[in-house]
């Protein structure tokens, strides 16, 4: 009776692989299927009452010609608020464009990272396989869902010998749906994003608002007890 029941679970594992993933069945997203990812199902095979909301993750991108003002302000226990600085958001059709105070910029499409100088000369790239996890996906998600998978990146400046190619493993969860205050007000039944990069000690949350994309996103590293914050000053939708 056992092994039929631990063969149903294998069955289930394999027959409902997470988006994303390359490997069916890679629950905990580590990029192996293996007794780990069995475990997992069995702590929670016949769990109730679980969340069914579900949101589409589509509803809360920027839409094209939103231009957004966003102060970062960088923290460590030893140095509070040590970096303050201003950075400007552009969303396009396919791009984002980050420009900062100093005149330089990036440019985040699906695939890939533009670096541009003061000059607004284009001096490296990121390449992502297959995607950045910058853009949200066109999906329809559970709150308390995780996502993710690998994601192969090829970073190269121009004028330095290449960087190669990294693979990190990305999870992504659906926290929750929560109200937002930030300098350019309260946004209402935004969306709470949780972002772990492998076994990096960086985390990272963002808060989406419907119709306006991302108004917020905390980075914290364990590592150094310090971390980064943007927070939306002002907006506006350019015709």
């Amino acid at each position: 009776m056992k092994s039929f029941f631990f063969f149903g679970l294998a069955v289930m594992i394999f027959l409902s692989p997470p988006a994303w993933s390359e490997c069916p069945g890679d629950i905990d997203l580590d990029g192996d299927v293996d007794a780990k990812d069995l475990s997992e199902l069995a702590l929670n095979f016949g769990s109730t009452g679980c969340s069914t909301s579900t949101v589409n993750l589509e509803d809360y991108r920027a839409p094209s010609g939103m231009v957004k003002t966003v102060n970062i302000r960088r923290f460590t226990k030893e140095a509070p608020w040590y970096y303050d600085t201003t950075l400007t958001v552009t969303s396009g059709e396919n791009v984002a464009t980050w420009t900062y105070e100093n005149g330089s910029s990036t440019k985040y499409y699906d695939d890939r990272e533009e670096y541009y100088d003061s000059e607004d000369t284009l001096y490296g790239t990121r390449t992502y396989n297959p995607s950045s996890i910058e853009t949200l996906p066109d999906v329809t998600k559970r709150i308390g869902e995780s996502w993710g998978g690998h994601f192969v990146s090829t970073l190269e400046y121009f004028e330095e010998e290449p960087q190669g190619s990294t693979v990190n493993v990305w999870t992504l969860t659906l926290l929750g749906i929560e109200d937002v205050t930030v300098p350019a007000g309260t946004f209402q039944n935004c969306i709470k994003i949780l972002i772990n990069r492998g076994n990096q000690t960086t985390s990272m949350i963002r808060w989406y608002a419907p119709g306006i994309g991302w108004v917020k996103r905390v980075y914290e590293s364990t590592s150094s007890s310090g971390g980064t914050i943007y927070e939306l000053t002002a907006y506006q939708i350019q015709e």
